[in-house]
């Protein structure tokens, strides 16, 4: 509601400039993907746990393994590898009340090749804005 005879309150006309505004491409399913991955270790502690199982002497670990090297309660430990192990980052094995997780490195190796091909194709803003 406008009032007449206060400076200020007038209704304005705003001039359209006639460009269109950026269309969004729709995402890929590889980029999807990516996103997916890189929310998944977008977390400090989530990527010492895929460092630790990369590295672990016999090629994986239990969860009573990793709880005290990581100095984490074990209940912290499996909700992060479970966030892993939906994207497929790591596996996990049963072995009767107790289960193995071990890094899927093919994953690994897409999700750097991934990153790789889109930095490689990105393209870089204009200099107008």
């Amino acid at each position: 509601m406008t009032m007449p005879g206060r400076p200020g309150t007038e209704p304005r006309q705003v001039e359209r400039t006639g460009r269109k505004r950026a269309e969004r491409q729709p995402a890929t399913p590889a980029l999807d993907q990516v996103a997916c991955l890189c929310k998944a270790l977008g977390h400090p502690f989530r990527v010492r746990l895929v460092a630790f199982l990369s590295g672990a002497p016999h090629g994986g670990a239990y969860v009573s393994e990793l709880a005290p090297y990581l100095k984490r309660a074990q209940s912290m430990v499996s909700h992060h590898l479970s966030v892993l192990a939906q994207v497929g980052i790591i596996m996990s094995e049963q072995h009767g009340t107790w289960t193995w997780y071990q890094v899927v490195p093919e994953r690994l190796s897409d999700l750097r090749e991934q990153l790789s091909a889109f930095i490689a194709t990105a393209v870089a803003p204009t200099a107008g804005g």
